[in-house]
């Protein structure tokens, strides 16, 4: 339904456009992404379309003229139609006489050719010239400018042209004008030319650019323009006509039956920007594609597809409107800037998710994969569709005992007895080797004691958990671990607020982070204390892997606080040349961000790598004169680059104290 504010602009216009000369024009004011182009474009193809279906409306008149050849009068018609013009990026009033021309010229070849030439030859005024040809012919009919003084169609007095004269001006705000010469120039076609005129402009960005001239700006605004509206998205309009966009397929059929679902998380993001969700709505049949034919086939893939599309719209109206932070709800993180990043999401889409039967994220997809999406415009099809398989949706397998004491509610006794005994078998036997379920099965025995279903049990919960978890991480050294959060296998953990609960996640994720931490040092001594000319090339894309708790990547650690920089120089020095000067190359772009990126700087932590440094450039100088000249003159060369890469950590490790 359409919002008041809407349908007042609505009404307006249609008054508007009964008027023959008002001599001012309107302002649609909105945000950019708000729908005022997509508003004005639906209203330019509605009478566009009234003009097709009636001819004789106020917009189209026909019109005589007499043949002089023939000795006949002759009747033709002159359409004009609304003109468009984008003002973005326009630096001059030639460039929108251009644009003007431009959205005329169609009428050089219509039917009334011949009155336009008699007309605009009757016009032309000093200015720069272009040769007409109406008939066709190869010859030209004469010069025609198209000066403002001179854009002859929209002229005011010639009884010849009798339709609307409606120009719709778009992106002000981006328009490299001076505001007092833009609005001077659109005010002839107002004024002088008696041209309907509509403005369209984020108003506040026109006011932050022209600070110096914003009293001219009001005084403007008070002469020319008669009537403002803040415009409202109207959103289920505008996800009709997207959706419509898509090509003939069975995701469009989807989104088509989705809507409901668009629209909840649209309105609950509170971004107000039609131009990302539409760029959602088009980039999620790309993302969808992507997919195996084995995921599309699966009797679960359209209940998969109504989740995967609650969370994709979400993390694309976050992401593209600046949250960059939503990638790293990938999987659960327990840094104060992640929770409160996690917080305030829960707080703006749990309502709705739930509303629409969507489960949480670490049921549906990694949010990686979809903000890698959309910067890259592409995804790693491999990783995107190993990682959708992993989910609960397409695993065939029946349901585990734990599973059904999970949901220990809904079982009768029998069931529940069978499946307690066959958990509590699996404990004893330590057949349990998977962390998340042995919290799920942990937290599902707090819940039955709690509840009073069993009234005592032969094990402290939180000493067996811990128990077992450590012989887990014994048995997997050289794996990582994903931090506990609060849902796995596509359940919320039972007892969350139990004191067990929280005694038991603080105690294993500070044995992953250990855990994790070890695997990251040995990783990190691997990378480099073996680096040579094979897998030198390799060096850039192991460090964009993700940390072994995937927090995030290599890019936001040190790198070299374990790696022995005796080991590593030996290395370096093995290097080629060129190689050597390729790792010096890396060296540059990791510590010098400032020599690339306009606002880089080098994070404190990096000033953990000092020491290893320190010593690459001792062992340098100590073999320096072992070599032959070119390898010799490198080399000073990369020792001089340590002494300045060194002294610059020396004082990034002062300032951070």
């Amino acid at each position: 339904m359409e919002n008041d504010i809407n349908r007042n602009l609505e009404d307006y216009l249609k008054f508007y456009m009964s008027l023959s000369n008002p001599q001012f024009a309107v302002l649609i004011n909105g945000k950019w992404g708000s729908g005022k182009t997509f508003y004005i474009k639906a209203k330019i193809d509605r009478w566009n379309s009234v003009l097709k279906k009636n001819k004789n409306n106020s917009i189209v008149k026909k019109t005589s003229f007499w043949n002089k050849k023939d000795k006949q009068e002759e009747s033709e018609e002159i359409i004009l139609k609304p003109l468009y013009i984008s003002l973005y990026g326009v630096s001059s009033t030639s460039q929108i006489s251009e644009k003007i021309k431009e959205a005329l010229n169609p009428l050089f070849y219509s039917k009334g050719a011949k009155i336009i030439k008699n007309i605009l030859l009757g016009a032309v005024k000093t200015a720069t010239h272009i040769n007409l040809d109406t008939d066709r012919d190869g010859k030209s009919d004469g010069k025609v400018s198209f000066n403002i003084n001179s854009i002859g169609l929209l002229k005011d007095g010639d009884e010849r042209i009798k339709g609307e004269k409606l120009i719709i001006f778009d992106d002000l705000e981006r328009c490299k004008l001076k505001i007092s010469e833009l609005f001077g120039y659109i005010n002839e076609f107002v004024e002088h030319y008696s041209c309907k005129v509509i403005l369209l402009s984020e108003e506040s960005k026109i006011l932050e650019k022209c600070e110096e001239e914003k009293e001219a700006y009001k005084e403007f605004k008070e002469k020319l323009i008669g009537q403002t509206f803040t415009i409202q998205a109207d959103f289920e309009k505008a996800i009709e006509a997207f959706i419509n966009k898509l090509s003939s397929s069975k995701e469009k059929e989807f989104l088509e039956n989705s809507k409901g679902l668009i629209k909840s998380v649209f309105v609950s993001s509170k971004i107000e920007n039609l131009r990302i969700l539409r760029q959602s709505i088009l980039d999620f049949e790309r993302f969808v594609n992507q997919f195996d034919s084995s995921l599309k086939e699966h009797k679960k893939y359209q209940d998969f597809l109504k989740n995967l599309l609650g969370h994709f719209v979400l993390v694309y109206l976050e992401f593209k409107s600046g949250n960059e932070s939503i990638s790293d709800l990938s999987d659960y993180s327990f840094t104060d800037d992640q929770k409160e990043s996690e917080k305030k999401i829960r707080s703006k889409y749990d309502e709705v998710l739930d509303k629409h039967g969507v489960f949480h994220r670490m049921s549906v997809i990694h949010y990686r994969l979809i903000t890698d999406f959309i910067n890259n415009g592409y995804s790693n099809v491999l990783k995107l569709n190993s990682s959708i398989k992993e989910n609960g949706f397409f695993r065939d397998s029946e349901e585990k005992d734990w599973e059904k004491l999970w949901r220990w509610e809904e079982l009768e006794d029998d069931e529940f007895e069978y499946s307690y005994n066959k958990v509590i078998d699996s404990i004893k036997n330590e057949e349990i080797e998977n962390p998340y379920i042995l919290l799920h099965i942990i937290t599902t025995l707090v819940s039955l004691k709690n509840n009073g279903i069993i009234e005592s049990i032969e094990f402290d919960l939180v000493d067996l958990f811990k128990n077992i978890f450590e012989k887990i991480l014994s048995k997997h050294k050289n794996e990582a671990f994903t931090m506990f959060g609060e849902h796995s296998w596509s359940k919320g953990y039972r007892e969350r607020e139990s004191k067990e609960f929280k005694d038991i996640v603080k105690y294993a994720n500070n044995r992953i982070l250990e855990h994790n931490s070890q695997n990251k040092d040995d990783y990190l001594k691997q990378v480099f204390e073996n680096i040579n000319d094979e897998n030198i090339s390799q060096l850039q894309e192991k460090l964009d892997a993700s940390l072994p708790d995937r927090s995030s990547n290599y890019s936001f650690v040190p790198i070299l606080t374990t790696v022995d920089g005796k080991k590593f120089a030996n290395s370096l020095l093995n290097l080629t040349n060129k190689n050597l000067d390729l790792f010096f190359y890396f060296l540059n772009r990791r510590y010098y961000p400032e020599k690339i990126y306009s606002n880089g700087y080098l994070e404190p932590f990096n000033a953990q790598d000092k020491k290893c440094f320190i010593d690459i450039k001792n062992k340098f100088e100590e073999e320096i004169d072992s070599f032959s000249k070119i390898k010799k003159h490198n080399l000073e060369n990369h020792i001089n680059f340590l002494k300045d890469l060194i002294k610059k950590l020396e004082d990034l490790e002062t300032k951070d104290k």
